[in-house]
């Protein structure tokens, strides 16, 4: 029985991650300048057209990864993909923790910042997120 609630619950892990990793590439591939951000905020037009798939929460998503991010954060979908698919597959397996794969993920994100920080010091502006 303690098997079975241990297995649903990293299978509904497992399903949430994938569908918030599938909300933030599409949020992040549908990227507008013209959309609402935290760097273009329009406090008065409450009618403004944005053109992000999922609208304000999209915009103001993908805005701040890009803010953090730049050019990387079109790459932390994939990852948090492949961390999930990993520990899903190995999530009988006792010697893989939760905690190792915590522990990865926020590396890859040191990473992906260290990147975008790199490729701002070489190549100056951010060009896909301005």
């Amino acid at each position: 029985m303690d098997i079975e609630k241990k297995s649903l619950r990293s299978d509904v892990v497992f399903l949430a991650v994938i569908l918030f990793s599938v909300f933030a590439a599409l949020a992040i591939y549908s990227h507008s300048e013209s959309d609402p951000g935290y760097t273009f905020i329009i406090f008065s037009n409450y009618d403004q057209h944005v053109t992000n798939l999922f609208g304000k929460t999209g915009a103001y998503f993908s805005d701040i990864l890009g803010t953090y991010f730049g050019w990387t954060a079109y790459l932390l979908p994939f990852v948090l993909f492949w961390l999930v698919w990993s520990a899903h597959l190995h999530r009988k397996d006792p010697e893989l923790k939760w905690k190792r794969t915590i522990f990865r993920f926020v590396l890859f994100l040191m990473l992906l910042y260290l990147i975008s920080t790199l490729s701002g010091f070489i190549g100056g502006n951010d060009i896909l997120f301005p």
